[in-house]
């Protein structure tokens, strides 16, 4: 068993060797190259992805820019909600700004996996409880501080972001313009 792919699929909820044999006989490996689009707005996705290798990011068109929503790195997961809950399109594009490595399950078959497998059925649930928190700490958090305070919070828990995104993407996710991040960078140092 490959010792990376079982700690991506642990990381939401520790489960036994053998329910990681059954996520793994229903697993596809997909490489993206960098710039390659994941699903976009309007198309129907209805799977859920771990990143092993790589970093996505989610935005939306508004005023003939890109809005970003998220950043997704190594071990993080992700899916088109939409498609994945209801079956209906997507209401934001993912990109990946560099090579990645996903891993892909498909909802019909997490689905049988969890009616037959209590085991899974409380990782799945642990899965989403923890994407729950995440939305619900992004939504008070992000949204009662100023763009200052979101770049501090987002230095201090995405550090990597800042190596690996445009600044342009960077500034989206804080709500600011580019040369807005640069003044807040250089009175930083």
């Amino acid at each position: 068993m490959d010792k990376e792919i079982t700690d991506i699929l642990r990381k939401p909820y520790p489960i036994s060797d053998c329910s990681i044999a059954l996520l793994l006989q229903n697993m596809e490996e997909v490489n993206l190259s960098k710039g390659d689009t994941l699903f976009r707005i309007g198309q129907t996705d209805n799977h859920l992805y771990f990143i092993k290798k790589g970093c996505l990011r989610a935005y939306v068109p508004k005023e003939g820019k890109e809005i970003n929503m998220w950043f997704a790195f190594e071990y993080d997961v992700l899916a088109s909600m939409p498609g994945y809950v209801k079956n209906k399109p997507s209401d934001i594009n993912v990109e990946s700004i560099e090579d990645s490595t996903l891993l892909r399950f498909s909802r019909a078959k997490l689905e049988e996996l969890f009616l037959n497998n209590i085991e899974l059925a409380n990782w799945g649930r642990k899965l989403i409880e923890l994407e729950m928190l995440a939305i619900d700490r992004y939504y008070t958090i992000y949204n009662s501080i100023n763009a200052k305070r979101r770049y501090e919070l987002l230095l201090k828990e995405a550090p990597q972001l800042f190596q690996r995104a445009a600044l342009k993407h960077i500034a989206s996710i804080i709500g600011i313009t580019p040369e807005s991040l640069s003044r807040i960078r250089s009175s930083k140092k």
